[in-house]
């Protein structure tokens, strides 16, 4: 099993539309927000139980097309004991949760 990193900072900016993590490994990323809620891991947006779990983390997160009918706009982003971060979009989904691994794994390369 593998072994992932927890963040060391984790830093906001809705203004140029971005999320970023320092990771203790060294590592940093920066998400940009509208792919990252295109890729929310709740099982709504995922289509089912079916389509949810380790075997669908092999996203690039900036070659995702967008739809345009959802927010991209984060409202706040919430800690999830200390395994994930629950964001809150300004159209009222919050039920996705991104566990640390799920973000490493979907660090822009």
């Amino acid at each position: 099993m593998a072994v992932f990193p927890y963040p060391k900072s984790i830093q906001l900016n809705r203004g140029e539309g971005w999320l970023q993590i320092d990771w203790q490994d060294g590592s940093s990323c920066q998400y940009p927000l509208a792919p990252l809620r295109e890729v929310c891991p709740c099982v709504q947006c995922r289509g089912g139980h079916d389509k949810m779990g380790s075997s669908h983390l092999d996203v690039d997160l900036l070659q995702i097309p967008l739809a345009p009918s959802r927010s991209y706009d984060l409202v706040e982003i919430l800690p999830v004991g200390n395994y994930a971060l629950q964001p809150r979009w300004s159209d009222g989904h919050d039920t996705g949760i991104y566990t640390w691994e799920f973000l490493y794994s979907l660090c822009p390369k």
